[in-house]
């Protein structure tokens, strides 16, 4: 199975926090607008190409604090979208939906609480099995003088090199992007080694 994984760092009001399901939209010229829960729905006789979990918290939280850092996942199976696709160029397609799932901010965003942008993501195109790192905080993250951020993504990291290091994957691409960095020319990377 040929994936591109996404692994995300972010920091969200606490009351905002539920399964990303129902925000994420697709939308193509040529493929209709359908939420990922209707994809997977037999009567549409689809299977979704994008694997996701829930965004949990990487540090114990109680709802006075307001905020919490977060990690969730999402992986794109290559294979099952150009199925899905029927073999078109799928290249403008991952740009939207790798760029969507970034800016989205926080899962219950709306008009009343702010956009929260991701502190840190990595990326990595790779052959294999869905691979979540949420073992990286099983053990709560404790916070440094700058707060949960930091701690939370040197523990991803950790776990990220983990991963690579098993030998179990062919991995072809792995990147890290932190505020510094331009989404879009990795967004390109990705598209190039997704091929």
């Amino acid at each position: 199975m040929n994936l591109i994984s996404l692994h995300i760092i972010q920091t969200v009001l606490i009351n905002d926090m539920r399964n990303d399901e129902e925000l994420i939209k697709v939308r193509d010229t040529n493929y209709t607008e359908q939420s990922i829960a209707e994809e997977s729905d037999p009567e549409y006789g689809i299977e979704s190409e994008l694997c996701m979990s829930n965004m949990v918290s990487t540090h114990n939280i109680t709802y006075k604090d307001g905020f919490a850092t977060t990690y969730r996942y999402l992986a794109i199976n290559l294979d099952q979208l150009s199925e899905n696709l029927k073999g078109q160029n799928y290249d403008e397609y991952l740009r939207l939906l790798i760029k969507n799932i970034l800016t989205l901010g926080p899962p219950k965003n709306n008009i009343f609480t702010c956009t929260s942008h991701p502190s840190f993501f990595n990326i990595m195109v790779y052959e294999g099995q869905p691979c979540t790192f949420e073992s990286a905080f099983e053990e709560a993250i404790k916070p440094s003088k700058e707060g949960f951020s930091k701690p939370s993504i040197e523990a991803l990291k950790k776990e990220r090199d983990k991963f690579i290091s098993s030998g179990f994957y062919n991995i072809k691409l792995n990147i890290d992007w932190e505020v510094d960095s331009n989404v879009n020319d990795i967004i390109n990377q990705v598209i190039e080694a997704s091929k």
